[in-house]
């Protein structure tokens, strides 16, 4: 959202932005709210209305197939993959970006499922594991298979080969400048983890 006096990216350069080119919300006149270069004026949708739809499919998908959301999913696997099925929760909500309260109900919700269990760091006298239990890597081995057929079926089937290779490209790119980002931006207090 953009504010009177903001300065926002336009063909290339910073510009302030004035009143008149505001619309009711903040959003400047005549834009979908992602401050785009005039030259991309194409009619394209921007890059996060993909990501919120994908979310959501996946999110639904999940729901009607496993009865799990798509962060719960994101939970387990993660879980799945690390040594001993166990990660520390600070580790856990740093990796999934949640705050310290999110990752607490995820995992006490999962825990009364029995598909994760906490337990004492004993490298650290007061942290905590969490630990996919066997029922927990039972949900998973039926759940994954289903949720690779969904990914696959809205966004690899639809792609041709060169445009997966392109998407791969491009994937890469933008994790690296958003780690770049991360490191050069954040701050410690403002870091989802770190917040209650």
């Amino acid at each position: 959202m953009f504010l009177e006096g903001d300065e926002v990216p336009h063909a290339g350069r910073l510009e302030r932005r004035r009143q008149s080119d505001i619309g009711d919300v903040g959003v400047p006149a005549g834009t979908t709210g992602i401050a785009e270069p005039a030259s991309s004026s194409s009619g394209r949708p921007p890059p996060s209305a993909s990501s919120t739809l994908l979310s959501d499919y996946l999110d639904q998908q999940l729901r009607r197939d496993a009865a799990m959301t798509h962060a719960d999913y994101s939970l387990l696997a993660r879980l799945s993959v690390a040594p001993d099925r166990a990660l520390g929760k600070s580790l856990l909500a740093e990796q999934l970006k949640f705050t310290r309260s999110r990752l607490t109900r995820a995992v006490i919700r999962l825990e009364e499922s029995d598909y994760v269990r906490r337990r004492e760091d004993p490298a650290d006298g007061r942290g905590q594991l969490a630990e996919l239990t066997e029922a927990g890597m039972e949900l998973m081995a039926k759940a994954a298979p289903g949720h690779a057929t969904a990914v696959r079926r809205v966004v690899f089937d639809a792609l041709s080969p060169e445009q997966v290779e392109q998407l791969a490209t491009i994937t890469a790119t933008a994790l690296a400048s958003l780690k770049q980002a991360d490191e050069e931006d954040s701050y410690p207090s403002a870091l989802p983890w770190h917040r209650r």
